[in-house]
């Protein structure tokens, strides 16, 4: 009988030891907030059973414990063109310090968060998120679209340099349309004085411009028009005769144009053929 008497004691105790332990479990989730802060989960990015929704912005995240997010892993977006780092020195949904691994993509801009639980919320209006957070934008942003509304290389490359004079550039911008291109056949580099090596080359104002090796087309395109002056490579008349065929007017301007180009220099590129005059016998939709 004491044997028995012994074993229920024991599974009394067992039982009340388990219940403790619940107890104080659901104490310490419910005392630690998001990031380590008070106030539970709730008071910080919202219930874990509320799904993330897909975001209007192109989104690399990194998830930490706190935040649903399964540890410390991070993955770049796919995005393609200009992109440019706001640095912004808080999330703007949050107000903490970007962790450096989760960002949103919107307007040609980076944005950094705090954690992996800011870019949806952001996605759903990121202007009025950044106003509301007082994260000055609008400068970057409209300087990512002056690059992207340049209509030739020269004018893009002034829109880039100043632009890389105030933020920095994350990822490059796509090249324009394929046009006409000629070799300026200069016989030096640019950067570095060597002779070109035949292979390695920057595009620039529809000049091909030869380098001495795959060092000097990054450190030309910061100021083409500079280096070249200052390498003493003659390239204005080049450039002016494939601006003469960029801006001819009809097919007769436009191929009179083309043969004094291809008359002084050699052309590596046809320019992109003009469109098709509308019929008038077309039928109107």
């Amino acid at each position: 009988m004491s044997f028995r008497r012994g074993l229920a004691a024991l599974a009394v105790i067992a039982a009340f030891a388990v219940g403790s332990s619940l107890a104080t479990k659901d104490v310490a989730l419910g005392v630690e907030g998001c990031c380590g802060g008070g106030g539970g989960h709730e008071a910080g990015h919202g219930s874990d059973s509320v799904p993330q929704e897909e975001g209007k912005t192109a989104v690399a995240e990194g998830g930490h414990s706190g935040h649903g997010g399964g540890g410390s892993t991070s993955s770049t977006s796919s995005g393609t063109g200009l992109l440019v780092d706001l640095a912004n020195e808080k999330c703007p949904i949050m107000g903490g310090k970007p962790d450096g691994k989760t960002w949103s993509e919107w307007n040609g801009l980076r944005i950094g968060h705090c954690c992996g639980m800011c870019p949806a919320k952001f996605s759903a209006d990121p202007e009025k998120s950044l106003k509301k957070a007082g994260v000055d934008w609008q400068a970057a942003a409209a300087a990512a679209q002056k690059v992207k509304d340049a209509k030739s290389e020269e004018e893009r490359a002034a829109a880039l340099k100043a632009l890389r004079a105030k933020w920095k550039v994350v990822r490059e911008p796509e090249p324009l349309k394929p046009g006409l291109l000629v070799d300026l056949a200069n016989e030096k580099c640019p950067i570095m004085g060597g002779k070109p090596d035949g292979k390695t080359f920057s595009e620039w104002s529809g000049l091909r411009v030869g380098h001495c090796c795959g060092m000097c087309p990054g450190k030309f395109q910061a100021d083409p028009a500079k280096a070249l002056d200052k390498a003493g490579i003659d390239w204005k008349p080049a450039a002016a005769a494939v601006k003469k065929v960029a801006d001819a007017k009809t097919p007769e301007d436009r191929s009179k144009a083309l043969k004094a180009v291809a008359s002084k220099w050699k052309v590596v590129r046809e320019p992109a053929p003009e469109p098709a005059p509308e019929s008038k016998d077309a039928p109107t939709k």
